[in-house]
């Protein structure tokens, strides 16, 4: 009987150990992109694709405190298959002006979206020239704005 009554703290020990390992592991996995696929197939219409695209736009923008954050990041890798171009423009219409302003849309006009709460109003930054591309959506703490970038085009040759 002894020897168990010794063992007891050993064992509370090891139970304790576990459930910081778990609690752990759960910060871990519900606070860090270390378990979430990255990259994302969008195929359809442009209004489709550009409303998908402004929604990450936006979540990235959250995710860097609305521009606030100084530290730059990749927030999303999307595959696109669009039946037609996609343009700056396209995407601004579904973008939440009053928090991610774009006024400077190249070559078209996108002054419809402006902030009153925010002194710099081109916030977006659009690099994608093809219908069919893997586009990357990131922050740059730099410039304290969202960047579009086609970082792969789909040539169509398998």
């Amino acid at each position: 009987m002894k020897g168990v009554i010794e063992t007891i703290p050993n064992f509370i020990y090891i139970l304790v150990a576990i459930a910081v390992g778990l609690f752990l592991f759960s910060l871990l996995y519900n606070y860090s992109d270390l378990f979430v696929q990255k990259q994302t197939a969008l195929k359809g219409d442009k209004n489709y694709i550009a409303k998908k695209i402004a929604d990450e736009i936006e979540n990235c923008w959250k995710l860097h405190r609305n521009g606030l954050d100084s530290v730059s990041g990749i927030c999303k890798e999307l595959s696109i298959n669009s039946k037609e171009n996609l343009t700056e423009k396209d995407v601004t219409q579904f973008l939440d002006c009053q928090s991610i302003p774009n006024i400077n849309c190249t070559p078209e006009n996108c002054s419809f979206c402006t902030s009153d709460y925010v002194k710099d109003q081109d916030k977006l930054k659009w690099f994608v020239k093809n219908k069919k591309a893997t586009i990357e959506i990131s922050y740059s703490g730099f410039e304290r704005c969202i960047k579009v970038e086609e970082i792969y085009k789909d040539t169509g040759i398998s």
